[in-house]
């Protein structure tokens, strides 16, 4: 049986077998990777691979290099990953925080974080906000150089079971060249593998989502054996006064009409569907009106808060929100929002942010605008269908 010693430095002179891989550490743990789990990294490896090389553009001036704190973690341990960005032109360039860690945290879906099982959800929070503008957080990255960023993913991404994962960063990152351009470039790593190790005894690490699911469960109304035919009042907490919880009890209503009227909309598949939600097909239509019809449902037996100024609002956020939430944190953006009409109004805001917490819907950064929406569908209306950007202009449109 051919053996070989590992030469990294949490595992020198650690034995291999390489007929069931295992890797044995004298007193701390004991790791095995299976046939099936090598057979796995190989093509998750080389399907990752093709994705890079296919969708990096030659002209890309940043390059990223993903790296695991460890190669193993044991179960409810806080799961550390650095980037290193590298600006490979000759000139400095501006990087915008948006999408990176350098945010103060994971605060978008820029992971894609997978077990053998399945790919791992994101459960962080889901800005909606404006086009990044020159305003926006930012760094200087020198003419070949580099910077760090850290990140947990378990803050995030809910690792629970042990096992091998991989992750990979998949983002969409901003800069700003010396003309002053902003650009967009998709930012993509290479795969990085992890060990989750059981741990008997430990305390099981909550996502963000599931930490303020956990603190909202004093707060759920039960419903109404018959819930009338029309939306609940919010309730209302932060900074405000009572002109501006007039204006949002109107722009919820208005909203709550909208997202009623739609599912007969849906139904006839006519040009206001195929606008924001692509070609006629009953499986996209059943979606579409899936998630209108539960949204309509919460919304009717389901009081909601509507939090003022909320604690991680940004310059340039209108609101956010997170899985079955509760709360809907209100920005700037927001109050500076048109009240009922045209796009990005507050009826709008609440629609988009609505369809994340009730219908599981996503935000795709680099689609925010109704034009980009309208490309969406009309050339990819499996992602339409998904983007809580679309159903926010399909109602403000209707």
């Amino acid at each position: 049986m051919q053996q070989y010693v590992s030469t990294y430095p949490p595992y020198q002179d650690i034995a291999i077998d390489t007929e069931y891989y295992n890797y044995t550490r004298t007193v701390d743990c004991f790791i095995s990777f299976s046939t099936e789990e090598l057979a796995y990294i190989e093509m998750l490896s080389l399907v990752l691979l093709c994705a890079s090389l296919l969708g990096v553009s030659q002209s890309c001036p940043f390059e990223v290099k993903l790296s695991a704190a460890s190669e193993w973690f044991r179960l409810g341990e806080e799961i550390g990953c650095e980037l290193t960005i590298t600006n490979t032109l000759d000139q400095d360039l501006l990087l915008y925080h948006r999408n990176t860690p350098l945010e103060g945290g994971i605060k978008s879906d820029i992971f894609e974080v997978a077990h053998k099982t399945g790919k791992v959800s994101y459960d962080g929070l889901f800005f909606k906000r404006a086009a990044i503008d020159k305003r926006g957080e930012s760094t200087l990255v020198r003419a070949k150089s580099s910077i760090q960023a850290k990140a947990d993913l378990s803050s995030v991404y809910s690792i629970k079971q042990a096992g091998f994962y991989t992750v990979r960063l998949s983002s969409v990152i901003y800069y700003q060249t010396k003309a002053g351009n902003i650009t967009r470039q998709h930012l993509t790593s290479e795969l990085v593998s992890f060990k989750i190790l059981p741990s008997e005894g430990a305390q099981q690490r909550l996502t963000i989502g599931e930490k303020l699911r956990f603190n909202q469960r004093s707060l759920k109304v039960s419903a109404d054996p018959t819930p009338p035919p029309t939306a609940k009042d919010p309730l209302f907490f932060g900074d405000r006064d009572s002109v501006e919880e007039t204006i949002a009890k109107k722009a919820w209503q208005g909203a709550y009409e909208k997202i009623s009227a739609a599912p007969a909309v849906v139904d006839k598949a006519g040009e206001q569907y195929v606008t924001w939600f692509g070609e006629k097909d009953e499986g996209n239509q059943d979606t579409v009106k899936g998630v209108f019809e539960r949204v309509q449902k919460a919304m009717q037996e389901t009081q909601y808060t509507l939090f003022f100024h909320g604690p991680e609002c940004e310059r340039d956020s209108f609101a956010y929100s997170f899985f079955e939430g509760l709360y809907i944190y209100l920005c700037d953006g927001y109050l500076r929002a048109q009240d009922t009409h045209d796009t990005d109004s507050k009826l709008g805001i609440f629609v988009n942010q609505l369809t994340v917490v009730v219908g599981n819907t996503q935000h795709f950064d680099e689609i925010n605008t109704p034009e980009k929406c309208q490309n969406l569908a009309k050339d990819v209306p499996l992602e339409a269908v998904r983007s809580a950007y679309n159903y926010e202009y399909f109602c403000e449109t209707l």
